[in-house]
């Protein structure tokens, strides 16, 4: 294959799984599509077959098990952890497949992942986000407490991790006025409502920025 330079990057002795990886790298392989829709068994198939390509990425940098953590395939990601998928690896976000299934409230396939790799919990992604503040961020009605709480049990000191920008779990939970998941934040550590982020503002700053009334209110009162 040669590069947008003009090298050729293959030689005689490349191996032919790595010279066809290296093709589909801005392409899916079939192992992102088979992880992508839950096909536990063209999965399996795949990996008896072809078991090079376990951690082949796409444009994105997302391997297949990026891709299954995302969806909540819970069958798929013990067939990638069984072959075994690389835990750790990130995509362009530099998100784990732990933060993808956080992100997206899959929380099987995060206690999952977790017990196969316990320090992916504290590992920030892109701009220092931890999987607390992507499951704030990016909470879904079925569990966003559940999922935050679980967080919180295995790793206390998450609740007060802030980003690049200085924000907090609690803080972006003030701005999307979250109220549930605030009250759950609160019952942690009371004291989490006075830090200020880098700009200097305390949730109460960003509540009335985003005309947050009720969260005001509740801020106001005792939790």
């Amino acid at each position: 294959m040669t590069t947008p330079d003009g090298d050729d990057q293959e030689s005689e002795g490349d191996d032919p799984d790595t010279t066809l990886l290296r093709d589909m790298r801005c392409e899916w392989s079939p192992l992102h599509w088979a992880a992508k829709s839950g096909n536990d068994r063209l999965m399996a198939k795949l990996l008896a077959e072809r078991p090079g390509w376990v951690d082949a990425d796409n444009q994105k940098w997302r391997t297949a098990l990026h891709l299954a953590a995302k969806q909540g395939h819970i069958r798929i990601v013990k067939q990638l952890i069984a072959n075994p998928a690389d835990l750790e690896l990130r995509d362009y976000n530099e998100c784990t497949a732990f933060h993808l299934a956080a992100k997206h409230g899959h929380e099987q396939v995060m206690q999952l992942l977790l017990a196969q790799c316990p320090n992916l919990i504290a590992s920030p992604a892109h701009d220092g986000l931890t999987a607390l503040h992507l499951a704030v961020r990016n909470a879904h009605d079925r569990c966003p407490g559940l999922i935050v709480e679980q967080l919180l049990d295995r790793c206390p000191r998450l609740i007060d991790v802030a980003d690049t920008f200085g924000m907090t779990a609690l803080h972006y939970a003030v701005e999307l006025g979250q109220t549930r998941l605030i009250r759950v934040l609160l019952s942690r550590k009371p004291s989490i409502i006075e830090t200020r982020t880098k700009a200097g503002w305390n949730v109460f700053h960003l509540a009335a920025d985003s005309c947050q009334d009720e969260v005001i209110r509740m801020l106001a009162s005792p939790i």
